[in-house]
Formats: C-alpha cells, structure tokens, sequence
C-alpha cells in the first residue's frame, strides 16, 4: 500500500487546516502569537496554499495510514535551489537539487512508523520522477527529533540559514542528501 498520496486543487480545505494543525502543534511554543498568526496567514492560509498548489513547481502529497486516514503532508520543489546557497563554502554544489520543503505529520501518528513509510516512498518517487542528483531542506536548530529523522536517511548538515516566522528569525541548519 501506498502511504503517500498526491494533493489536487480539490483537497485545499484539507491542506489548509492540516497544515496550520501540524504546524502549530510543532511550532506554537517558539513563537509569540502576532509572529504564529503572521506566519499561519502569510504561508499556510487558503490564499497562500491555492497558489502552492497551482504552481506545477510544486508537489503535495498527503501522508496515509494503514487505514487510509490522512495523517500528514509534504511539500517538495524538484529542480530548486533554493537554499543551496546556505552551503558551506567547502560544500560541492550538486547541480540540481530538490527542496523538501515541509514535511509533517499529526502529533497523533509520531512515533507511529509513517514518517519512515513516507519518506521512503517519497524518495523513491524524487529518484524515479525528477533528475535531481540531491534533496535539500532546512530544519530547525532545537527540532532534534527531525534531525536525527532526516540524518537516518542520509542528510548531513551542508550549511545554516535563516526562515523567518513573522518577526522572527529563526537560526535554521541546511541538511542535503545526495541521490545520484
């Protein structure tokens, strides 16, 4: 069974309130609540996600258990550099790279074993769909639990970076994991 579904246009309500679920459940003690709401409105509001998702840059997927119930979300950009310039200066430079944007589940399925289900399917799907020789994606300083995630996977810390939530900048590291 697949445990990663593709998001159309007519899942936006869903997207919309998984998103802003997901992320305040992860995020809503490090930000003061004029920063969250700015964020929440500026990035994961309606508005925000129909264009997300009307970009053919951009891939959603929605993450499923064993019952079908959806329990998270990706978001990926094949062929971004987005961040790749964060690298360390020792750091080769893949030629393309994609950015796995955001990746969260319900804070009732971690632990569960459906992050390691997707984000295996997830880089099958990179390798098999795109031509991009790595992945890329920022990760908070203090998330320890997503950084060792990320590291059994093969992600390794490239660089640091900046995300900025509202007012705040965030002191984020630029994890990269090679492909091909």
């Amino acid at each position: 069974m697949r445990v990663i579904k593709s998001i159309s246009s007519a899942d936006l309500p869903t997207l919309v309130k998984l998103s802003r679920e997901t992320f305040i459940d992860t995020f809503a003690d490090n930000y003061s609540s004029e920063d969250l709401n700015t964020y929440l409105e500026e990035r994961l509001s309606e508005t925000a996600l129909s264009k997300e998702l009307a970009d053919v840059k951009n891939f959603f997927f929605f993450i499923l258990n064993l019952e079908e119930k959806i329990c998270g979300y990706i978001k990926i950009t094949p062929s971004s550099n987005k961040f790749l310039k964060d690298l360390n200066p020792a750091q080769s430079k893949p030629l393309s790279s994609c950015y796995l944007e955001r990746f969260y589940l319900t804070k009732e399925s971690l632990g569960s074993g459906l992050a390691q289900l997707a984000m295996s399917e997830l880089m099958s799907w990179i390798r098999e769909n795109t031509e991009d020789q790595s992945i890329h994606l920022t990760v908070f300083i203090e998330n320890y639990r997503a950084q060792r995630f990320y590291q059994k996977y093969g992600f390794f810390h490239a660089g640091d970076t900046v995300y900025e939530v509202g007012s705040t900048r965030d002191h984020e590291l630029l994890y990269l994991c090679y492909l091909r």
